[in-house]
């Protein structure tokens, strides 16, 4: 799946594996491919959560790193962009939440896989565990929440988006302080690595 195509530059067994995984998806989904749309876009609003942390990481730990456009008040805008896309993820109504984030955790069973095959240390799943807790988080509260969105109305109107932005931000600082504490242990294997890489050119 890693090997690009030397004319295109694309990944094509990797396209050919998707496409057939779309067409196996899509005949299991009794809604058709309206329900498929759906679940791609959940899957979407989970990678627009991951940016900002990933920003908030990035802003404490390669502060200084030369780029070509910095955001103004990133620290006051990175956790408000991250509950912004809790709250899209929330609204975009159960079952499709729990249904997409179910399948999004089968990662975490690959992961696992990778521990046991010895390819990543144990002790890194506390780095990402932030993540696990959020998918769970968000599909309990979709669950729960306003029945004008899937739920079951156990949080109603108004008081189910006071719960996303408390948990939201919660799990956003976590998310942070995990990434920071995952590069401060790397630190020293980091610079190595990139040593390396500049050597092997």
């Amino acid at each position: 799946f890693l090997h690009l195509d030397h004319r295109f530059g694309t990944p094509g067994w990797g396209l050919v594996a998707s496409f057939l995984l779309e067409i196996f998806f899509l005949l299991l989904t009794a809604g058709g491919y309206s329900v498929l749309v759906s679940s791609i876009n959940v899957a979407f609003m989970v990678g627009y959560a991951i940016g900002p942390v990933s920003f908030g990481v990035l802003r404490i730990t390669e502060s200084d790193y030369h780029r070509p456009f910095r955001l103004p008040l990133g620290a006051f805008w990175s956790p408000i962009a991250f509950v912004l896309a809790s709250m899209l993820l929330y609204w975009s109504q159960w079952p499709f939440t729990g249904e997409t984030l179910g399948v999004l955790l089968v990662g975490v069973l690959v992961y696992f896989v990778y521990i046991w095959r010895g390819r990543v240390g144990a002790e890194t799943i506390r780095f990402g565990a932030w993540l696990v807790v959020y998918l769970l988080a968000m599909a309990a509260l979709s669950f729960v929440g306003d029945k004008r969105f899937g739920g079951v109305n156990w949080v109603p109107e108004g008081w189910d988006l006071v719960a996303v932005t408390v948990v939201s931000l919660a799990i956003y600082y976590w998310g942070v302080r995990q990434g920071v504490a995952f590069h401060a242990s790397r630190a020293g294997v980091l610079p190595a690595l990139v040593e390396e890489m500049e050597k092997s050119r």
